[in-house]
């Protein structure tokens, strides 16, 4: 189990363990550490003697004009901020009991880590920019004519693929061990047991559809929101939020299935999701969860009173129905209102897992599934056109056996 520390408000999650294949790969333990938080509050006072031998203050830019936008994620801000206290009370006094602990128990393990300078090495290595590939991979689809997704099962423990044959076909790990995938110059990419993985683009994922005992419990997606200040978005197809239509999610679900939406903190993209999106898959909104990123020591990235950039980010949960809601009597009742903490990794982006966090809210082996993945878990499908970005042999430190 990757939670650290659990209560009615929050759940402390160690993404490092998560993303972790263990008993075979550890994850790059730097990718995770965060000493400093990204900026702390000024000190208001203006004590000439603090000020001595620092620097003189910036000049101050011109004020913008405050939009409408601004307003609501202020407001919904203000909204979250009595619970975002309430989280990082529970949070901090567990850091604080849990530190002594923790740092003998990471001298304990015994692990070789490559140095510094090959981390750095690895950290520096061009990896594959998969979508650049959508293009050629969807032209070779075209003259392909198959009548179904095709499957491609990973019989031997490492086997070698041409770039292209990755896409457009489902690529199963049926082991309970990792499979290795080698892509000639572009090195190898770990797979883990009893996972598959289908990379295409929004063209392809009609084809996900399933039916009956093969319907998914769980659908978690983080699509790419517009955002001016992020590419990541240009990596799919389109910038359009209205392409999430397109998305086939009454065939991939059952009665009660559970989808779990990650949104930026701007108002509209929550407003599109909980009254578009949802209402047009039969879903109703019954979790508004918080992911509060934190450093290595329990304190938020930034301050909980920045006006500017915020400590969190928001996960839009929904169950879908066809006439009437139904939830499993086996299942533990979802809370409408909790946070997820961690420390956020150093790759942009990448969410904290949540198959630990859901796990108390579904049946018994759950089917799972991840849209616009990229990275793969062990026992989940993935989509995307990037699922192995983050499965990249230079992520993981292999433990010896």
């Amino acid at each position: 189990m990757s939670i650290l520390h659990s209560t009615e408000a929050i759940d402390i999650v160690d993404c490092e363990s998560a993303f972790s294949l263990l008993p075979w790969f550890r994850l790059q333990h730097h990718d995770f550490t965060l000493d400093q938080p990204y900026f702390r509050l000024r000190s208001t006072n203006n004590d000439d003697n603090d000020n001595e031998g620092k620097a003189s203050p910036r000049p101050k830019k011109k004020q913008r004009i405050v939009s409408t936008t601004d307003l609501q994620t202020q407001e919904r801000h203000d909204n979250l901020l009595p619970f975002l206290h309430l989280c990082m009370n529970h949070s901090t006094s567990y850091w604080q009991q849990a530190a002594n602990s923790k740092s003998s128990e990471k001298d304990d393990q015994h692990i070789d880590l490559p140095p510094n300078g090959q981390q750095q090495q690895e950290e520096e290595k061009p990896m594959i920019n998969f979508p650049d590939w959508i293009p050629m991979a969807s032209a070779l689809r075209r003259f392909q004519h198959n009548d179904k997704l095709p499957l491609v099962t990973l019989g031997q423990e490492q086997q070698e693929f041409e770039l292209l044959d990755l896409f457009n076909q489902v690529v199963k790990n049926e082991s309970l061990a990792c499979r290795n995938i080698t892509l000639g110059d572009h090195g190898t990419f770990i797979i883990p047991p009893q996972s598959d993985f289908f990379m295409g683009d929004l063209e392809t994922i009609s084809e996900l559809n399933v039916t009956g005992t093969k319907a998914y419990d769980l659908v978690v997606m983080d699509p790419p929101w517009p955002n001016k200040s992020v590419h990541r978005s240009s990596h799919y197809e389109t910038q359009d939020i209205y392409d999430l239509y397109q998305i086939p999610l009454p065939s991939l679900v059952h009665d009660g299935s559970l989808i779990a939406v990650w949104i930026t903190n701007k108002p509209k993209y929550r407003r599109f999701v909980i009254d578009k999106l949802f209402k047009s898959w039969h879903v109703s909104c019954v979790g508004e969860w918080t992911w509060i990123k934190v450093t290595s020591s329990g304190e938020s990235v930034v301050p909980l009173e920045s006006t500017h950039r915020k400590p969190y980010e928001q996960l839009v949960i929904g169950r879908y129905h066809t006439k009437e809601e139904t939830v499993s009597m086996e299942t533990k009742p979802l809370p409408y209102q909790h946070a997820i903490v961690s420390v956020p990794s150093k790759r942009h982006s990448r969410k904290p897992p949540l198959q630990d966090v859901l796990e108390p809210y579904l049946p018994t082996s759950p089917r799972c599934l991840e849209l616009f993945a990229r990275c793969l878990t062990p026992g989940w499908s993935s989509w995307g056109n990037e699922c192995l970005k983050f499965q990249h042999e230079s992520y993981y430190t292999k433990i010896d056996q």
